[in-house]
């Protein structure tokens, strides 16, 4: 009879998938309600589940497991594995990568420092996969740099891994708010655009290094990562599908200046700058200061210059955001549909720098 009531709490208690289960344990145990939700499924189909919490009352365990359901994730850091804090801090170094590729001020590992990381837990951890996270210590990482065979730089990031998942795991969990990131203070002068001497300098010394990528960008607006990623081009009917960040700034008709025709060809078109933004911006720098160039320019002020001699041509204001990939308000959205390619064309040309 026990047998058949404990059988049937199981079957009550259960909820839907995704929602975790309440299981009585029996009246042996003082917290005799055990909380447990699935974390992940066998090769063969069956789940693997973990127990978050125990209570003495069916409406205290219901309590631990809507508490566990609200929490951001479905994770507790308290019972998180190892494994699952691998996966959101791998998830989340992978995001820092892609913004670092996009030009933002970001810090994140190399391709290449992460691809080292991926391959030590692969080959080195897998004993503490399933280990609570809060549970490792020191004795468990030295007993595996002490079972490897390899030399020097992969004990090292045997170590370095666990310590980036650990400062990770702090960064979440702290209520110091030194782990709270706000962002760079954007200032009114952030960008400052290219003079018209400068501009010149660059047209006479355009065949020295990458000069005329940098050309490219004053004359299209380009943000870096766009300079770097359009790929649809028509030369003929003068202009090019690109653009990224915003809505109105992804995928986006982007006029191409009389003046830069042949640089889009040889640059853009031949894939030359099929480059990463590091490299890009190693180039950029070595232009400017070779040529004598302020050397506080960086590459975002190219788009900058854009928009600010377009302004000093009285550009019409849609054309130019339409160019430049700026939001157009709801007010104005009836004009925007009624804007050429010629029109955006007649606009960049404006510029006559």
């Amino acid at each position: 009879m026990g047998n058949q009531i404990k059988r049937k709490k199981r079957i009550k208690n259960k909820n839907g998938n995704g929602l975790g289960s309440i299981i009585y344990l029996g009246n042996s145990r003082k917290n005799c309600y055990g909380i447990r939700v699935t974390v992940g499924w066998t090769k063969d189909g069956k789940q693997i589940r973990k127990y978050i919490g125990y209570a003495n009352s069916k409406n205290e365990a219901e309590k631990i497991r809507s508490k566990y359901l609200l929490e951001p994730n479905n994770a507790s850091f308290d019972t998180i594995t190892f494994e699952e804090l691998y996966e959101k801090w791998l998830e989340d170094e992978k995001k820092l990568q892609e913004k670092a590729k996009n030009g933002e001020n970001v810090k994140a590992l190399s391709k290449k420092g992460l691809s080292r990381y991926t391959g030590v837990h692969k080959n080195y951890y897998k004993t503490l996969y399933n280990r609570k996270f809060n549970s490792i210590t020191n004795y468990d990482i030295q007993a595996i740099v002490d079972s490897c065979t390899a030399g020097y730089y992969t004990k090292s990031d045997i170590k370095g891994l666990f310590k980036k998942m650990n400062d990770y795991l702090e960064s979440k969990k702290s209520t110091n708010t030194k782990y709270i990131n706000i962002g760079v203070e954007e200032k009114s002068d952030m960008h400052k655009p290219f003079t018209d001497e400068e501009i010149k300098i660059l047209w006479e010394n355009s065949n020295y290094e990458y000069a005329e990528p940098i050309l490219i960008q004053i004359y299209a607006g380009l943000r870096p990562s766009e300079l770097l990623s359009i790929k649809d081009i028509h030369l003929e009917e003068k202009y090019m599908i690109g653009g990224i960040k915003t809505e109105a700034g992804i995928n986006r008709t982007i006029p191409i200046h009389d003046k830069i025709i042949p640089l889009v060809e040889k640059w853009l078109s031949s894939g030359k700058l099929n480059i990463s933004y590091p490299t890009y911006y190693k180039h950029f720098k070595k232009t400017i200061d070779t040529l004598g160039i302020d050397k506080e320019h960086k590459p975002h002020d190219c788009r900058h210059t854009t928009a600010t001699l377009l302004d000093r041509y009285h550009a019409n204001d849609i054309c130019v955001k339409l160019i430049l990939g700026h939001e157009i308000d709801d007010i104005t959205k009836g004009t925007y549909t009624h804007k050429t390619n010629r029109e955006l064309i007649d606009t960049i040309n404006l510029i006559s720098v």
